[in-house]
């Protein structure tokens, strides 16, 4: 079974290059360019991983990190931000994402750091 990714990006660039990563890696992919669209699909829905640029259209990074956290959504989130402002990455931060990449970003590292989110996953439930 394939795992799920929630893809959470509007700048097609990056939406494009994330997307292809993952169907790449034999991950299923739901593309989405709104924060509205991120709460619907946790509503709709489950994912293993979800990756969100902080400052979509709609509701932005914090809010859906306060929404994510409030209701206990346990699906690991990548924040991904062009603001490479100390302020902004503390900020984002302290809602507890799994990762924050800063953009530009490596598919590489992205790549090393999803295989280390799922390798605590398992050892959650061992």
């Amino acid at each position: 079974m394939n795992r799920r990714v929630l893809i959470a990006e509007d700048d097609h660039y990056y939406q494009t290059l994330l997307v292809n990563f993952f169907n790449k890696n034999n991950y299923e992919t739901v593309p989405v360019f709104n924060g509205d669209s991120v709460i619907e699909s946790f509503i709709e829905s489950s994912f293993d991983l979800a990756i969100i640029s902080f400052n979509l259209p709609g509701k932005k990074g914090d809010e859906i990190m306060r929404i994510v956290n409030r209701e206990l959504i346990e699906t690991p989130i990548i924040i991904i931000t062009a603001d490479d402002s100390i302020e902004k990455e503390r900020f984002i931060r302290s809602y507890g994402p799994a990762y924050l990449f800063i953009k530009p970003f490596s598919m590489d590292n992205m790549g090393k750091v999803i295989k280390r989110i799922f390798s605590k996953e398992k050892a959650k439930y061992i």
